[in-house]
This record gives C-alpha cells, structure tokens and sequence, in this order.
C-alpha cells in the first residue's frame, strides 16, 4: 500500500518549462527536483526553513548527475519517486 509519504511527486509540464518544440529544458529538472525534495520534507512534518530554524541544518545540493533517458514534454505529468541522499 502507498501512502501519502511514499506517493511519488507528480509535476504536470507547462509552457514555462519548454522549448519551443515542447520538449522539457534541461535544466528546469532541476527546480522539478528541487520541489519534490521539499514535498518529501513537507510529508514528514518537516520543512527546509523548520531545518534551518530549529537544528541548524541546511541541505545544499553540491554535485548533481542527470542521465536522460526520454525527453519530458509539454503536458506530460513526471512522477519523481525517489530521494536518494548519500
């Protein structure tokens, strides 16, 4: 059974996140991811600015590899299901 924490993060493509052929620009993943990784911290009763807050604690993302295997486009909805922290 899934629950609301282990629900993937569904982002629905619009106009703003595209080329204009349609097709999801690189880097707009990384603010997709950005918020999946929020939602994650929101599903847990947390937040980054509670994290800051209250124990000091940022979350800086200092290396980052993307592969792609299909390209995103205009409408699709993407479901990021994992949050990998080393």
């Amino acid at each position: 059974m899934t629950t609301a924490a282990d629900a993937p993060f569904l982002f629905r493509v619009c106009y703003s996140d595209t080329d204009a052929a349609g097709v999801v620009y690189h880097a707009r993943y990384l603010e997709m991811f950005e918020r999946s990784r929020a939602e994650w911290l929101y599903q847990r009763n947390l937040s980054p600015s509670l994290l800051v807050r209250d124990y000091n604690l940022l979350l800086p993302v200092r290396e980052l590899t993307m592969s792609f295997h299909k390209p995103g486009r205009l409408d699709d909805v993407l479901a990021i299901d994992q949050l990998r922290i080393p």
